[in-house]
C-alpha cells in the first residue's frame, strides 16, 4: 500500500514538533575527559570556516583581534588538554601575523591597532609561560616576541597628555596622542607584569605598577575597582566613557594576581578581592554575561570574544593566586554548564550562541565559539601546573623554560554524539517513511550538505574546493559526508585508532536528512 503525500507531510509536521535540538557539546564537569572532549568539539566548531589560506586571518567580517583571541584560545587549549592537534595551525597563524620584525605589526594589510597588537603579544606570552612548542629554527622564541611587543607598546606611552598612558594608534596612521583606551593599558600592564614574573626583571614589573597607578589617577579605574573604556585630552582628561567590559576587568585581575604571586604583598590581596567583588556585575545567577551589550543585543563581533578572555583570566588567577579558587571555580563551572547547553546551532548541533543565561540565541561565529571553549576548558585549571618562569641568558637576553612542558596526548578522542531516535505513532507508517527518507537521503545528501544554510548571515561557509587538506577542520567538513566517515573522526588530525570506537547514527545525522526529505515533499 502506498503512503500518500498527505500522510508524509503530516508526519513531517509531527517530526518537527517532536524533536527538540540537543547540544552535541555535552559536558560532565566532574570528568576531565568529558571536559576535554567538549573543548575539542568547541575548537572544531570555532575553526570550521577557517581556510588557512592566509595563516592567522579568519576572513571578513572577523577582524584581526578576533583572530588573536581565537588562536590564543588554542594555545590555552593545548595547555589545558595536552592535545597537540591544533598546534601546527596555531603556530603558523602566530608566525605569519608576527610580521617581519616579530612585533605583531604585520605589513599584509591587516587593519589593526595598538590594543590588538598587545592582544597578540599576550598570546606569545602565554605560549612562553605554558611551554608551547618552540618556533622553527631561525625564528625568535615566544618570549622574545613578547618582549618585542612590549618595547613597541612602550614607545606609545605619552606623559604629555592625561599624565601618561598609552596613546592609541591604528596601524599605518599617526599616533593619536590624547586618546587613551582602557583596554590598551590593561593589556600593556598585563604583558609587563607577566614579563616581570617570567624574567625576574623588575623593569617590567615597575611598568606594570606604573600603568596600574595611572588608570586609577585618571579615573579609568574607580576606587572600588570598576574599569572603564577610554579618556581623552580633548575633554581635559576628565570625561570618562563608563562602559565596562568583562575582558578588561579580567585583565586587571590577572595583573593583580601576577603581581601578588611575584611579591606576596598583602596590598595585592586586597586589590584582587576588590576586583573579584566588582566582577559580580558580569554574572547573572552565577552565569557570565556581557552587561554592556548583551541585553540590548548590540554586541559587536569582537565583543563576543570578551567572555572567553574573562574566563581565561579567572582561571589563571585561580591558579597563581590560589586563595581565589573557592570564589572563581564555582562561577566557571556554572557558566560552562550554561554555555555548553545552548550549543545547538548548525547541522551538527555544535555551534554556540552568545547569550548563556537563556536558550540558544540563534547566532554563531568564532567569537561565540571561542568564549564557550575558554569557559569550558578553564574547568581543567586544577589539573595543570602554573606558568613557567625563565632563566635569563647572559649572552643574548633570551630565556628558557625551567620546567617541563605539559605532555601532549595525540590519542584524545572526540566525545560521543547524543543518540536520539524518531518516535512515530503508527507502526504502518514507520517502514514506508523510512523507505521514503532513505531514498531522498541517498539521492540528495551531498547537495543538502553543500546547500545547508548558516545560522547567521555572517557565519557562512566558504566554498569547499578540495584544496583544504592542510586544514583539518575544513578537510573533515569536505570529506566526512560523501565518504561516510564517522563524525568523530578528523582526517589528517585523528586516525581511525584515535576515533571513538563506536559510531551510531546520531540526531545530528538524522535531522538534516529527514528535513531534506520533508523539504522536498513540501515542494510536491
Amino acid at each position: 500500500m502506498r503512503l500518500s503525500n498527505y500522510a508524509l507531510k503530516a508526519w513531517c509536521l509531527g517530526y518537527a514538533l517532536q524533536i527538540e535540538p540537543v547540544s552535541s557539546t555535552t559536558v560532565d564537569l566532574t570528568s576531565n575527559e568529558s571536559i576535554k572532549a567538549a573543548s575539542q568539539t568547541c575548537a572544531i566548531g570555532m575553526l570550521q570556516n577557517y581556510t588557512g589560506q592566509i595563516p592567522g586571518i579568519l576572513g571578513s567580517p572577523y577582524t584581526w583581534p578576533i583572530a588573536g583571541a581565537v588562536f590564543g584560545s588554542l594555545v590555552d587549549y593545548w595547555y589545558y588538554t595536552g592535545n597537540d592537534k591544533f598546534n601546527n595551525t596555531t603556530m603558523d597563524a602566530l608566525l605569519n601575523q608576527a610580521g617581519d620584525r616579530y612585533n605583531f605589526r604585520p605589513t599584509n594589510g591587516v587593519q589593526g591597532n595598538s590594543a590588538d597588537q598587545a592582544l597578540w603579544g599576550l598570546v606569545t606570552m602565554s605560549a612562553a609561560e605554558y611551554g608551547f612548542p618552540d618556533p622553527p629554527a631561525g625564528k625568535p622564541s615566544w618570549i622574545s616576541m613578547a618582549k618585542t611587543v612590549f618595547e613597541d607598546q612602550l614607545s606609545l606611552w605619552d606623559n604629555s597628555t592625561c599624565g601618561g598612558g598609552l596613546s592609541y594608534q591604528v596601524f599605518g596612521e599617526p599616533v593619536v596622542p590624547g586618546f587613551k583606551v582602557g583596554i590598551s593599558t590593561s593589556r600593556f600592564g598585563s604583558l609587563a607584569a607577566r614579563l616581570g614574573a617570567y624574567t625576574s626583571n623588575t623593569t617590567y614589573s615597575d611598568w606594570a605598577e606604573k600603568s596600574w597607578s595611572w588608570v586609577f589617577s585618571t579615573g579609568l579605574a574607580s576606587p572600588d575597582y570598576h574599569f572603564y573604556l577610554n579618556v581623552s585630552s580633548s575633554t581635559n582628561c576628565t570625561s570618562i566613557s563608563h562602559l565596562e567590559w568583562s575582558a578588561v576587568a579580567g585583565t586587571y585581575l590577572n595583573i593583580a594576581a601576577t603581581m601578588w604571586n611575584m611579591t606576596q604583598d598583602e596590598l595585592w590581596v586586597s586589590r584582587i578581592q576588590g576586583i573579584l567583588k566588582t566582577t559580580s556585575i558580569f554574572f547573572e545567577n552565577t552565569i557570565m554575561k556581557e552587561v554592556a551589550c548583551e541585553d540590548s543585543g548590540r554586541c559587536e563581533l569582537e565583543h563576543m570574544t570578551y567572555k572567553g578572555q574573562f574566563a581565561r583570566s579567572l582561571a589563571i588567577t585561580a591558579k597563581i593566586a590560589p586563595f581565589t579558587a573557592d570564589t572563581i571555580m564555582p562561577l566557571l563551572r556554572s557558566s560552562a554548564k550554561a554555555a555548553a547547553a545552548q550549543c545547538i546551532g548548525g547541522l551538527q548541533n555544535n555551534l554556540c550562541g552568545f547569550n548563556w543565561t537563556s536558550s540558544y540565541d540563534g547566532t554563531a561565529g568564532p567569537g561565540q565559539q571561542m568564549s564557550v571553549l575558554q569557559v569550558i576548558q578553564a574547568n581543567l585549571e586544577p589539573t595543570v601546573r602554573g606558568p613557567l618562569k625563565g632563566i635569563p641568558d647572559a649572552n643574548n637576553g633570551s630565556t628558557s623554560a625551567t620546567q617541563t612542558p605539559p605532555s601532549t596526548n595525540s590519542g584524545m578522542n572526540l566525545g560521543k554524539g547524543t543518540i536520539a531516535g524518531i518516535v512515530i505513532g503508527s507502526v504502518f507508517g514507520v517502514a514506508m517513511i523510512i523507505g521514503v527518507i532513505s531514498f531522498f537521503v541517498v539521492k540528495h545528501k551531498t547537495s543538502a550538505h553543500k546547500n545547508a544554510k548558516p545560522e547567521t548571515e555572517v557565519w557562512s561557509k566558504p566554498e569547499l574546493d578540495g584544496k583544504n587538506v592542510n586544514n583539518p577542520v575544513l578537510y573533515e567538513l569536505e570529506h566526512t559526508r560523501p565518504q561516510e566517515l564517522p563524525d568523530n573522526q578528523l582526517p589528517g588530525e585523528l586516525d581511525a585508532s584515535e576515533a571513538s570506537p563506536e559510531h551510531s547514527t546520531t540526531r545530528s545525522e538524522i535531522q538534516p536528512r529527514a528535513e531534506t526529505a520533508c523539504m522536498i515533499l513540501s515542494n510536491h
